[in-house]
């Protein structure tokens, strides 16, 4: 696919002065700032970082605890969790 966008001048040079900086070429660059910006934020979601980060399996629930919240110190959490 090819896209053309009419830019001012002033865009233009900086669109160019920041894929340089980037060490891309402009078209390399404007293609990352297409996709970055076509990515769901946590803000346009709503969700809470936690609730992100646990939706990308990067948080779970260690075995044996009840969850976030539970009152208990992380040690007592982790202790579950020490190898043998």
């Amino acid at each position: 696919m090819t896209l053309t966008i009419d830019l001012t001048p002033d865009e233009e040079a900086t669109l160019m002065n920041k894929a340089a900086l980037a060490g891309l070429d402009v078209s390399e660059y404007a293609l990352r700032v297409l996709h970055e910006a076509s990515l769901p934020t946590v803000q346009d979601s709503g969700e809470t970082m936690y609730d992100s980060l646990k939706a990308l399996g990067v948080i779970g629930i260690v075995e044996g605890t009840s969850g976030p919240g539970d009152g208990r110190s992380w040690s007592e959490i982790e202790a579950p969790c020490d190898p043998l």
